[in-house]
């Protein structure tokens, strides 16, 4: 096979991978909306929320991973809001305090596609990594099983 083919092989399994990545992580991502289990989430996501609301970029906590996860959510919040009142589905942009704070969980939500997204991501990273140090065969393997290894989903 010449190399021209075989990239656009890898390039198809490897956006294969992707799309299982993706798939795996949002499969349970609506689970025991807004916080069932997890005492963390509703640390980032109302902080994330008190960031965006106030226009105080100081999220007055930094510890591990708090402030990359906070402004992602923050971010992810403000175009959620933005979108959803250009859509017509928020009355305006000073409604979406009420409805975070009555009904918080498409807000949680909305933080855990980020979560999916970065997750998503990393397994391209470990490709692109991998694929450094070996071969393309080797580094395809390594993105399937960061895709589906259970640690990292």
């Amino acid at each position: 096979m010449e190399q021209p083919l075989k990239r656009a092989i890898a390039v198809a399994l490897l956006l294969l991978i992707g799309l299982l990545a993706t798939t795996v992580r949002l499969w349970g991502a609506d689970f025991g909306l807004p916080f069932l289990y997890d005492p963390d989430e509703r640390e980032f996501v109302v902080r994330a929320f008190k960031v965006l609301a106030s226009k105080d970029l100081n999220p007055h906590w930094f510890g591990h991973p708090g402030s990359l996860t906070i402004y992602s959510f923050a971010a992810a919040f403000g175009v959620y809001g933005f979108v959803n009142v250009l859509l017509g589905n928020f009355e305006d942009l000073r409604s979406i305090g009420r409805i975070f704070w009555h009904e918080p969980a498409q807000f949680y939500l909305v933080a855990r596609w980020v979560v999916v997204a970065c997750g998503a991501a990393t397994v391209f990273l470990v490709y692109a990594a991998t694929r450094q140090l070996a071969d393309r065969k080797t580094a395809l393997l390594a993105a399937l099983l960061t895709s589906i290894l259970p640690l990292h989903v």
